[in-house]
């Protein structure tokens, strides 16, 4: 199998001490980077660098990391010996560039760069300075891929002819509609983001592409302008072979198998859940010949199970280390590369290789044909029923309601202010001449200060909920304080997004009726961190409405759903997967729906409201649906399988207890005893009197059961 391009610059070696690492980028996959290094006896990890330092800090703290940066210039005063490059993929060969002029070694995930050319002067520099250049093709050393290509090399099969590719990828940037990710800056970024992992695979087996054919298809244009091909199908010429690779994004179920035929015989692998299976020639006739092979196969199969099942339970007993595949992927990657340049050795996948994947990408995307032509349909720009001087300042512009909301403030001809954490991308909704971004913290008190100063009203729909309470009351409550008490200097009104998961209906059931008022939760400690920090704000926003006159609106939507809006809600019950339902309990009673947009214009209407002021509502529609109802819907609409599962509440509380209990055995840290007070909350088997919200607000939510369905499901299935 074919290795591509000259040997790189490699390492003096560490001369008998350990190597020093640092890691370039605090996110996701930097957690699977430290953990690995943790294991290698040669390594020292000495310094985390990420521009946002609370991540930075984050990992310092559960990695007992010695030093902690957010300017890689004060990091290389005192440099490591190796970087691991870990940041967004459009900054990996500028951060490269500079570790590598600083004479550090580098190691950078994939994929290695943004062009061939910017990959070769990477190169170029390694090998002038002597370093090591490296590239994380994590998915060349998957246990199950390790095993097929030795059973090439064994020849179990004879020289590889043809290697079939098929990968399906659910992305949920995609579905949420969070295009500001640099994969959805342009069509070709897809391919090195995500396709690099079968491409790898097809290099490491065939070499370097000579040609490629593409075809396009599922193209869809994300927020109306940017082409994003959501199926790949490439037939490439390889200097050791062909390969055929289907790669499609946006599914929900998730596949990665490949094919390698030879004249002896086919391996198959499924790296997903690690099985082999081989299709070989006999001696026998054919049809026992194909019993033997499917014989074999099942064996196989069983073995691969068992050892899934058994590596699973004793990893999360902690009597053997972590052996699920991705991370042993990333750890035996991780691991070569630093005995290879603790060994003075040219690492597994040089600069070289790094760049040939690259070149596939890029063979790909110039070899590509569309099926079917972008649908393309042009939007009516919004136009304002009346024109305002009113300006007001909204929070959560880019999510779910928030979107709604953006279109409803414009049809009423008021000046936007829009909060935004970042610019990279800007949904259809905020492109529009009276829209101003404000992009930031909610912490930043003098940002907010800027952005409140002459505002009519805020309109404050952010949640800024994490995974601790400490950090949630820190962004999301202390934040809404920093607002109201700027709303009071400035004389704006707050208008609140809380939830009914600020109440506890617990203990109610179908005949019990729930009217719109200012108590919440007595017992908010024993709630989920979303629903205690809605509590927490909303208990505070009344309390400055007393205490300082604060004027503000509180609305709580029920279960909202609606264009742009997820079906598979949590609301409904527990989704394993895409179409099974865990209820929470039976699923028979009238569940609190509301329109997405039903609730948008409740928040415009409290604008002006004079009646809504110090005032809480409840927002829920008109329309009666049970979880089962809506399920079935769903189902029906969509021609799939898709299923509703009732369940006891009794029995869900003994799993997670069961579950936390386990934990507890292993010793995860932050893990709360499960609160089955949040869990019976969630069944909301009471009915919900609106009548309130309705008078104050001339609130008319959707009544009618068809049309309901339509913009509930009908809409969001079409995408």
């Amino acid at each position: 199998m074919p290795r591509s391009g000259p040997t790189v610059g490699c390492a003096e070696g560490m001369h008998g001490r350990n190597t020093r690492v640092a890691l370039i980028g605090a996110g996701f996959i930097a957690d699977h980077h430290a953990t690995a290094l943790r294991d290698l006896p040669f390594v020292e990890t000495i310094a985390v660098c990420d521009r946002h330092r609370r991540a930075a800090e984050s990992l310092q703290r559960r990695f007992d990391i010695p030093r902690c940066h957010d300017d890689l210039d004060e990091l290389l005063a005192d440099p490591p010996d190796v970087a691991h490059v870990l940041v967004p993929a459009a900054l990996h060969v500028d951060l490269a560039t500079r570790l590598l002029s600083a004479g550090v070694h580098v190691f950078v995930e994939k994929p290695m760069g943004f062009s061939v050319e910017a990959c070769a002067k990477l190169e170029e520099l390694a090998a002038a300075k002597q370093l090591t250049l490296g590239v994380n093709h994590s998915e060349c050393f998957h246990p199950t891929f390790v095993e097929l290509r030795q059973r090439i090399e064994a020849g179990e099969i004879g020289p590889p002819q043809h290697v079939m590719s098929v990968t399906n990828v659910p992305l949920r940037q995609l579905d949420a509609g969070q295009f500001g990710h640099w994969m959805f800056q342009h069509p070709q970024n897809i391919l090195l983001e995500l396709a690099t992992h079968p491409l790898s695979l097809v290099h490491s087996l065939l070499g370097d592409a000579r040609d490629a054919r593409t075809r396009v298809s599922n193209t869809v244009l994300l927020g109306g302008v940017q082409e994003f091909h959501k199926t790949w199908q490439a037939m490439i010429d390889c200097e050791g072979g062909h390969a055929t690779v289907l790669f499609a994004v946006g599914s929900d179920c998730l596949v990665s198998r490949l094919s390698v035929i030879g004249p002896d015989g086919v391996l198959d692998v499924d790296l997903t859940t690690g099985a082999l299976t081989r299709l070989e020639k006999t001696k026998w006739p054919e049809f026992y010949d194909l019993a033997l092979n499917d014989k074999h196969n099942a064996r196989r199969l069983r073995r691969s199970g068992r050892r899934n099942f058994l590596d699973y339970v004793l990893s999360l007993l902690k009597l053997k280390p972590r052996s699920d595949l991705f991370y042993v992927s990333m750890r035996d990657s991780i691991k070569a590369f630093h005995q290879a340049l603790h060994g003075n050795r040219q690492p597994p996948v040089t600069g070289a290789e790094g760049r040939a994947v690259v070149s596939m990408c890029e063979a790909v995307w110039n070899g590509k044909q569309r099926a079917t032509p972008p649908p393309h349909v042009p939007s009516e720009p919004i136009r304002a029923e009346t024109e305002r001087d009113d300006t007001v300042f909204v929070t959560g512009t880019t999510g779910f309601i928030g979107g709604h909301l953006i279109e409803r403030l414009l049809q009423a001809g008021f000046k936007i202010r829009a909060f935004v954490r970042s610019t990279s991308y800007r949904p259809p909704w905020l492109r529009h001449e009276r829209i101003e971004l404000v992009a930031g913290s909610l912490t930043d008190e003098a940002l907010l200060e800027k952005a409140v100063s002459g505002c009519h009203a805020v309109l404050h729909l952010a949640t800024g909920v994490s995974d601790t309470w400490d950090e949630t009351k820190r962004v999301s409550v202390d934040g809404t304080r920093m607002l109201a008490d700027l709303c009071t200097k400035h004389g704006a009104r707050l208008v609140f997004t809380s939830t009914i998961a600020a109440l506890y209906v617990g203990d109610l059931g179908p005949t019990d009726t729930i009217l719109c008022d200012g108590r919440t939760d007595p017992q908010p400690g024993s709630r989920s961190i979303y629903a205690r920090a809605k509590i927490a704000c909303e208990d505070m926003l009344l309390a400055q409405h007393r205490d300082q006159g604060l004027a503000v609106v509180i609305l709580r939507p029920g279960i909202v759903v609606g264009p742009r809006g997820d079906t598979r809600h949590s609301g409904l019950g527990y989704w394993p997967q895409d179409n099974h339902c865990l209820g929470w309990g039976a699923g028979q009673d009238p569940l609190p729906f509301v329109l997405a947009g039903d609730v948008a214009d409740a928040l415009l209407a409290a604008i002006d409201s004079d009646a809504a002021n110090g005032k809480t509502y409840n927002l829920v529609g008109d329309v009666a649906m049970s979880a089962r109802d809506f399920v079935a819907i769903l189902a029906s609409e969509s021609q799939r399988q898709i299923h509703f599962h009732p369940q006891r509440l009794w029995l869900v509380q003994a799993t997670d207890i069961f579950k936390w209990a386990v934990k507890i055995a292993i010793r995860k840290p932050e893990n709360a005893f499960p609160s089955y007070r949040d869990l019976k909350t969630r069944a909301l088997r009471a009915h919900f009197d609106c009548s309130l919200a309705k008078e104050a607000l001339n609130w008319k939510p959707e009544a009618d059961r068809e049309h309901f369905v339509e913009l509930a499901i009908r809409t969001p299935l079409k995408g």
